[in-house]
Order: C-alpha cells, then structure tokens, then sequence
C-alpha cells in the first residue's frame, strides 16, 4: 500500500511539474518581418484573419503613438490595422494575440493606399495561441524604394479612361456625318461603299487619338506610382482595350487604302 501510495504522490509531482511545459506548448511566438511606413497618412499595417470559428483577438503590447483598430466582419473573419498616429514615433513593436478551436489563416501586409506590399501568410492550428510581434519603424525621413509596381490586366476603365471615349467618339462621329453630307453633295457619284469608307476613316482617326490618350493615361500612372506621389494601379488592361481597337481599325483602314476604296471621299480619279 506505501508502494502504490509513493507511486501515485510521484505521478502527482510529475504531471505538477510537467503543466507549465504542456501549457507553454498550447502557445506560438513569431516575430514578423519589419515594416517600414513612410508616410502615416496613407501606409499603414493590415491585417486580415479567416477561419470556420469565432477567433479571439487581444492587443498584448502596444505604443501610444500606434492607433490599432479591430474589426470582426463575421464568424471566423475580421481584420486589424494599425496606423502610426504622429512623426514622433521612431521605432517600437507590438504583440497581438489570436486563438480559435479550429485552424485559421492570417494575411499581413503593408498597404500604401489601396496597394498591399510585404505580404506575409501565416497559418495558425487549432487550439494555439498565436503572440505576434510586429515590428514597426516610421522612414518618412528617408526617401521609400518600391520595386513592385501594382498591375491591373483586366480592363477596369476608371472616370478619366470613360471620359475619353465618351468626348473623343462622339466628335469624330459628328465630324464624319458632316462630312460625308457636303462629299456627298461636292461628288457626282455617291455609294454606300463611299459612306462606309467614312466611317471606317473617322474611326481609325478617332481609336488613333484615343489609344495616344490612355497611352500618356498609363505614362502619367507609372510616373505617379514610381515617385511614390499617389498610390494608384497600373491599368494595362485599359491599353490593351484601346491597343486592339486601335490595331483593328489600323488593318481595316490599310486593307481599304489597299483596295481604293478612298478615291471617290479623296477625290481622286
């Protein structure tokens, strides 16, 4: 009886002295990479949380001069930023920590506007307390080197874009209305191959002058995203949209000089 007494009293002090280690286990430390924000008004640290279950979020360390800010979307979803509030801030961190019954993914990133840089993804296992420190340094006293350069190849088609088409095809369609009425009455002979040669000139016209807009549009964008002056996307797709356009008119336009079917609109005989 003393044997299993001594036994059990031994077991006991065993699993005493092995709790702190089983807990510390249940906890995980990672120190991200730091980010450097180079201007408080528009960088700015985001975080972005997703998982099938609540996730229990909690600022363990902070600094005064960090604005932290939670939002919880919905179940398993939600996001954190955190903005430096004044220049005075130099150089500090803090510590968040996230736990959930089920595995969840973290997207972290430096935004510069609407534009994510430095992305680091982290995936977080069930039942584990994730501490992340992020280091955080304020450079707007140095001048910030971007290599990556945000691209959009899909057309998007922002106001100046829409704007373009909207001023430039109108004008030329009015232009070559006129213009075929006093050819029309200037020839002696008129056919509908006249009226379509009309057509296919003032659209080649119009899509040449609108491909040189929105190709000084991309210009101007590399140029502003380059120097760091606003935060914006390169939107290739738009060129492309107006590159093509402009390349079919192109072919159409030679096919018909080709064929002479300008020589009664030039009056050539």
């Amino acid at each position: 009886m003393k044997i299993i007494n001594l036994l059990l009293l031994s077991l006991l002090f065993s699993l005493i002295l092995a709790y702190p280690i089983l807990a510390q286990s249940n906890n995980m430390y990672i120190k991200l990479q730091k980010f450097t924000i180079y201007d408080i008004n528009r960088d700015f640290i985001y975080i972005e949380y997703l998982g099938e279950e609540d996730i229990i979020v909690l600022i363990v360390k902070s600094d005064s001069n960090l604005d932290i800010v939670k939002q919880s979307i919905g179940i398993g979803y939600g996001s954190i930023t955190i903005h430096i509030k004044n220049t005075s801030y130099k150089l500090g961190s803090c510590i968040i920590a996230l736990f959930s019954t089920k595995s969840f993914l973290l997207n972290i990133s430096m935004r510069m506007g609407e534009i994510p840089l430095q992305t680091q993804t982290i995936s977080v296992p069930a039942n584990i307390t994730l501490q992340m420190e992020i280091p955080i340094e304020y450079g707007g006293y140095q001048q910030p080197i971007y290599t990556i350069t945000n691209v959009s190849y899909t057309p998007y088609f922002p106001i100046w874009t829409l704007l373009t088409y909207a001023i430039i095809l109108p004008m030329f369609i009015i232009t070559g209305y006129l213009d075929k009425n006093s050819l029309k009455i200037m020839r002696k002979r008129w056919t509908q191959l006249d009226t379509f040669a009309i057509i296919i000139r003032y659209a080649f016209y119009a899509f040449l002058v609108i491909f040189i807009i929105v190709t000084i549009e991309i210009v101007v964008e590399y140029i502003l995203s380059r120097l760091n002056i606003y935060a914006i996307s390169l939107h290739i797709g738009d060129w492309f949209i107006s590159c093509i356009l402009f390349s079919i008119f192109t072919i159409i336009y030679g096919i018909g000089k080709w064929r002479g079917i300008f020589e009664n609109v030039d009056g050539e005989e």
